[in-house]
């Protein structure tokens, strides 16, 4: 018995040892999940603010009929950036591209929608192409202009 003194003390301990680096490692874990979680949560808010944009360029552009045109305005706790310029003009079909920025001035966090509009006439609208998250295509080489 004598030569096992203290055996008790050292598995306690190493036990002890193995169960607060789990505890630390479940931790590190949650608080790593959390900041994704918030990070994905300001990039969807980030892009709904840059679709609110693109929703009232298109909104304008079947009101007011097609013009250049780049716009800041408040969108809930962020901004939208938006830009309408003209890709191709034909007799029978005219493109337009609008681009609408979304920034969460909080966070800094920005998102972006494209959008390839063709437009017949004042109030027909029909949307080609969508593109989000700010990748961009360069529509000229798209459509040979």
């Amino acid at each position: 018995m004598r030569h096992h003194k203290g055996m008790i003390g050292l598995t306690i301990l190493l036990f002890l040892s193995a169960l607060m680096t789990i505890t630390a490692a479940f931790l590190f874990y949650q608080s790593r999940s959390m900041m994704v979680r918030e990070r994905y949560k300001n990039a969807i808010c980030a892009r709904y603010m840059a679709e609110s944009g693109a929703n009232w360029a298109l909104g304008y552009i079947k009101r007011y009929g097609v013009k250049k045109k780049q716009i800041t305005f408040p969108v809930g706790d962020g901004e939208a950036k938006v830009k309408i310029k003209e890709i191709k003009n034909s007799g029978k079909e005219n493109l337009w591209e609008i681009t609408s920025e979304g920034c969460d001035k909080k966070t800094e966090t920005v998102g972006g929608v494209t959008l390839l509009v063709s437009v017949k006439e004042k109030g027909k609208v029909e949307v080609e192409y969508i593109k989000s998250d700010n990748v961009y295509q360069d529509w000229n080489s798209l459509y040979g202009k």
